[in-house]
């Protein structure tokens, strides 16, 4: 059984070692990075949320290791590629020049958004929609349209399109802001800037983005296995 910094251990060792098994799905992923890596800054985007873990001579080099550890030290982002409610982005979002406040209500989620921006893979959304209707373009401009109060026919596809983009870029900005505080902690020793971001999970477009937000290589996850 894996249990975190403890490495595999047996059950009786693991019922002692509770917390770790229960913390250690990342810290496996991240240890074999840090292997076949060295150092790097491990990006792992899912439907639901986002571990930023740094990996130094070929060792985990993260600073927090429980949920609420690593929510505070930035390797936790609770924001992911596709379940991601829209107001947990952003509170509010530019329509035709003005700044709109959303609704504070499960209407849309940031699978619309990339849905329209034709950037998701259908596989990778597994949830039902916000109102349970179809996963179509349409479909997600109406939930889309229900966060500011309109009408999917108000605006033209140009517009949504837009609109989408703010989100993802929203959610973006707060990726980028984890992981600069990641990669800059004295646990890392401030990542050099030549150490890659190696990415994987069903949010590996918006990944690249960062890892060119940052000016650094990406690696696919995928291509170092």
């Amino acid at each position: 059984i894996y249990a975190g910094p403890s490495g595999f251990v047996g059950v009786e060792q693991a019922a002692r070692l509770s917390a770790d098994v229960a913390s250690a799905n990342w810290h496996a992923t991240a240890s074999l990075v840090a292997k076949l890596a060295g150092d790097a800054l491990f990006v792992d985007m899912g439907s639901t949320t986002t571990d930023i873990i740094a990996t130094r001579n070929g060792a985990v080099a993260n600073d927090g290791y429980t949920d609420a550890g690593r929510l505070l030290s930035g390797e936790l982002v609770y924001t992911g590629f596709t379940r991601t409610f829209l107001f947990g982005v952003a509170s509010s979002a530019p329509v035709r020049g003005r700044l709109t406040p959303l609704m504070n209500e499960y209407f849309a989620s940031i699978a619309d958004a990339h849905r329209i921006l034709g950037v998701l893979d259908e596989k990778d959304d597994r949830h039902a929609s916000a109102d349970g209707k179809e996963k179509t373009i349409d479909g997600s401009i109406a939930r889309l349209a229900r966060m500011i109060g309109r009408d999917a026919t108000e605006l033209t596809l140009a517009e949504w399109h837009e609109i989408s983009r703010w989100f993802s870029e929203q959610q973006l900005r707060k990726i980028h802001d984890a992981a600069s505080l990641v990669a800059g902690s004295p646990v890392a020793g401030s990542l050099a800037r030549d150490a890659p971001i190696v990415g994987a999970g069903t949010g590996r477009w918006q990944i690249r983005r960062l890892a060119e937000r940052m000016e650094r290589r990406f690696v696919d996850f995928a291509e170092i296995m």
